[in-house]
């Protein structure tokens, strides 16, 4: 949509905010007035509803009514409240209803006088019926209480319902915050300052992190309000100074921790604000909030309040957020703005970056100069150069975006002489496309041009071979593109191929033009890979699964290193199971095609996150290389060498925007660094449990010099597989220096034809296995799985000459508790037959060359949690991968890898005993 421009650059709103915050202003308290009798019971009975079984109270006491009792009406009304609240169902009541009233009035008169303390006050709070039962409002019941108890008495009762056990063992939490207003107003309003002062040494000495944060309210404590109220700023400095780092990280989902804010206001610094805001987790939660932070921090709170934005999954308060944060014009937003805007986060970034294009454009190119090749920033200064026409009227403006694209858009064209000569044959031979009309926003001329050899390819080339894209599918590329894939670098199609799918995502996603999905496929790097499965995942969950498969599609065609591993994470990830299946498909044929199996195929997309090259956070004066600990952690080295586990704040003298990008940048790598060490730490540990085996070549390239997997790799002890069959097998691990040693320490070396696994524990004896665990312990080697220290298991003297192991005979077990931890393992369901029935699950070790079966009674295979309670009678092995078979193809036991009867009877024994203690 084109958005008007904006001529006044000024906040629509006309006036400064009052922040909601610092110290209350007690209100006066209104003269007391005398007590009539008459006039309170009639005031009593107006909120008193007679039901078929009960008295209700419905509504509210009036509040200036309540401004103006004395002590004898507020003792009157908190006895007639006491009285009604526990009323039940009594057969010595009268039946009539207005009987009944009366007699409740009469029953309060008589204990009229009675003296109150604290312990009656708990007391009627235990009593206090449900409100289904006819509970009185607890701000109603409450407010006589100012009125009769002393300040200490008060805040007493305060305390005791602040703490959880307290408020757990009478089953109630009070609102105080409905009736802070009344407390400043008839308890503080009138204290001398004597009495002011040992009441705030009172709540001094109860404040501490535990009193802030109470986890059965919904709001900060009382008692902390309390103290805002006698002015305590000190005392709540000291407060917020002490607290623990994350304190709200993990509060309850209820808990809306900006209210919270108020407490931090009161900090005389406006750093120290925005600090404790960050390393306490508080977040801003609506546009009050965010009118407060901004009238207190100014510009210096605008990263807080976007960061707040982006954690809601609220669309109603992003909006209304955004709005508020954006009725301000000043150059400092733009980067802000323009995170919001790339995020898909609220309606209004777009619009306000249109709205004051002229002011917004020098800001965007300042940033575009700084970062490299950013697409969705140049595709943005593209249309806002266009669209906004006081900015395309500014010279210089114009000129610093001439320079910005002088590297791609304003290089000479290629001409009949320049044109490389293997593009003139391409052009030459490539035939049969169809001279179809591309729509207007696919116009070769409004999209960036592609570079080849230093010169803009002509806009009719370019035509072309959007044309040739069109023609393309995902097994068969058109020549004239496969010609591009081989002669020219796939980044160079990235800035083309990202606009144009843009274009047509803000189009609407027409389903005619999805060959756009192709540009990216055929032609895109890794920024299109990781645009392409974010998208699949989304249109897939969305109910659009035509779109997410052509995308999965366009993702193989791809054929990069890093779009093959998107295919084979996404092949592994529960859920989106039509998905799923399909990439598990593509991911065997792709082994196929390269004559690999899956595991060996894994084995060569890992990605390396980058980390094979010097990767180097730059603040601009400071700088910090990222480093891994033996451990998988990221590290970062400062220029002294020192290790840091944290990025460090950004100082005055760093340039912001930088620190700004490396702290997205430090963000990503620890979270890719943690998906990646617990995916690898899988598939290393299925590794062992399926006997699998890797060649030296293959031992060394991909994982010892991996830079990832080397940290795991040298945390396990590996063997050499020629071994085994004399005996213990010769053991070592990868030192820091990717050397090999023995259980010794010493160095050892490997012949060309050696294969290498990683050792299960039952292949060691007790002697060897004690000696690595006291090696490992001894450099402090912690295992990225459990190893050394993992259950072991053997057959037992009897079944040596069996076929099959029945120690788990008429084990019963519900079939939820059995088929899914099976699954889960990578155990499949058996042959089904014309009932839909199977009675096997079947675990298939192919580097062995077999196959474990565990027989069950049966259950259907789309019902099976509505099965009757299964009873596995017998687990056998035969040789091969099938989906059926019987005991009679098993082979004896002994037979069988000892590696794979451990793991099979630790399955079942961990699965049978799981069910029994549920």
């Amino acid at each position: 949509m084109p958005p008007g421009h904006h001529s006044d650059p000024t906040p629509s709103k006309s006036g400064p905010i009052r922040a909601r915050w610092g110290v209350r202003q007690l209100p006066s308290r209104t003269r007391e007035r005398s007590f009539n009798l008459e006039d309170a019971e009639a005031n009593i009975l107006e909120h008193i509803v007679p039901s078929d079984w009960l008295l209700r109270w419905e509504g509210e006491l009036a509040y200036d009514s309540v401004m103006k009792w004395s002590t004898a009406e507020a003792s009157y009304y908190f006895n007639v409240l006491s009285f009604f609240a526990k009323i039940r169902h009594e057969d010595n009541l009268p039946r009539g209803n207005e009987e009944r009233i009366k007699e409740a009035c009469q029953r309060a008169r008589s204990i009229f006088d009675s003296p109150i303390s604290v312990d009656r006050v708990l007391q009627a709070v235990i009593s206090l019926p449900d409100y289904g039962q006819g509970m009185v409002n607890l701000r109603t019941f409450f407010l006589p209480l100012l009125f009769l108890l002393s300040p200490e008495d008060l805040f007493e009762i305060v305390l005791q319902f602040a703490d959880e056990q307290v408020a757990n063992k009478y089953n109630r939490t009070l609102s105080w915050f409905d009736i802070l207003d009344l407390i400043d107003a008839i308890v503080l309003a009138g204290l001398g300052s004597t009495r002011k002062e040992a009441l705030k040494e009172m709540i001094a000495s109860r404040l501490n992190p535990s009193t802030w944060l109470s986890p059965t309210l919904d709001r900060p404590s009382p008692l902390c309000q309390i103290a805002l109220g006698f002015g305590m700023i000190a005392e709540m400095e000291k407060l917020i100074r002490s607290c623990p780092d994350r304190l709200f990280a993990n509060s309850p989902s209820r808990l809306d921790n900006g209210s919270q804010l108020p407490f931090l206001l009161t900090l005389s610094s406006d750093a120290e604000i925005i600090m404790h805001a960050e390393r306490l987790c508080i977040y801003l939660r609506d546009e009050q909030q965010v009118r407060s932070w901004l009238e207190r921090l100014g510009v210096d709170g605008i990263p807080r309040v976007v960061d707040s934005i982006v954690r809601l999954n609220s669309p109603s308060k992003v909006e209304a957020m955004c709005n508020e944060l954006l009725d301000h014009a000043i150059p400092e937003l733009v980067p802000h703005v323009l995170h919001l805007y790339v995020a898909n986060v609220g309606k209004s970034a777009r619009a306000w970056l249109f709205r004051y294009g002229d002011m917004v454009l020098p800001e965007l190119l300042t940033l575009a100069e700084l970062r490299n090749f950013d697409i969705e920033l140049l595709e943005l200064i593209r249309e806002l150069h266009v669209e906004c026409p006081d900015a395309r009227s500014d010279k210089m403006v114009a000129q610093r975006i001439e320079n910005l694209f002088s590297q791609e858009g304003m290089v000479p064209e290629m001409s009949a002489s320049t044109t490389p000569e293997w593009l003139v044959k391409s052009l030459s031979k490539s035939t049969g496309v169809k001279a179809v009309r591309l729509p207007a926003i696919f116009s070769p001329r409004t999209c960036p041009p592609v570079i080849i050899e230093g010169l803009r390819l002509p806009e009719a080339s370019v035509e072309y071979m959007l044309r040739c894209l069109k023609e393309s599918s995902a097994d068969s590329l058109h020549p004239f593109i496969k010609t591009l894939r081989t002669n020219v670098p796939r980044r160079n199609f990235d800035h083309l191929a990202v606009t144009l799918f843009y274009r047509w995502v803000r189009n609407g996603c027409d389903g005619t033009e999805k060959w756009i999905l192709m540009a990216l496929g055929a032609l895109g790097s890794d920024i299109a890979a990781r645009l392409l499965i974010e998208w699949t995942r989304y249109w897939q969950t969305s109910g659009q699964h035509r779109l997410s498969a052509f995308s999965l599609e366009c993702l193989r065609a791809m054929g990069t290193t890093d779009a093959i591993a998107k295919i084979a994470k996404l092949a592994s990830t529960p859920g989106l199971k039509s998905l799923k299946k399909k990439a598990q498909a593509m991911i065997e044929a792709i082994a196929a095609e390269n004559k690999l199996t899956r595991e060996e195929l894994e084995d060569r997309i890992i990605p390396d996150l980058g980390l094979a090259a010097i990767v180097i956070l730059d603040y601009g004066v400071r700088k910090f290389t990222v480093v891994l600990d033996s451990q998988l952690k990221p590290a970062l080295q400062d220029a002294d060498a020192k290790i840091l586990y944290t990025l460090p704040r950004a100082t005055k003298t760093d340039d912001a925007l930088l620190a700004r990008e490396a702290a997205k940048q430090w963000k990503r790598i620890k979270e890719l660094l943690a998906e990646l060490a617990k995916v690898q730490s899988e598939r290393l540990e299925k590794s062992m449990c399926s006997v699998r085996t890797w060649t030296l070549t293959d031992f060394d390239q991909l994982l010892v010099q991996h830079p990832v997997m080397q940290y795991l790799v040298r945390r396990l002890v590996w063997y050499k597989t020629e071994d085994t069959r004399l005996g213990a097998p010769v053991t070592f691990r990868v030192s820091d220096d990717n050397t090999l040693a023995d259980d010794n320490d010493l160095p050892i070396t490997l012949n060309a034809a050696d294969r290498v696994g990683i050792v299960h524990p039952v292949q060691l004896g007790d002697q060897l296995l004690r000696k690595w665990g006291d090696l490992f312990a001894e450099y402090d080697i912690i295992q990225p799985f459990s190893q050394l220290g993992r259950p072991v298991h053997h057959l037992e003297s009897h079944e040596m000459d069996a076929f099959a192991i029945n120690r788990f005979d008429k084990q019963w077990l519900r079939p939820e508790l059995l088929v899914w931890p099976l699954e889960r393992l990578g155990w499949i369901r058996g042959c089904t037959n014309n009932d839909g029935m199977f009675n096997q699950m079947i675990m298939q070790f192919p580097y062995c060359d077999t196959s474990a079966y565990l027989q069950l009674d049966g259950m259907n295979s789309a019902y099976f949690s509505d099965s009757s309670g299964q009873i596995i009678y017998s687990c056998f092995f035969v040789p091969g991968a099938k989906k059926q078979a019987d005991a009679n193809s098993s082979i004896k036991l002994s037979c069988v890898n000892k590696t794979i009867v451990s793991e099979v009877l630790n399955t079942l024994y961990t699965i049978t005993k799981s069910a029994q203690s549920v």
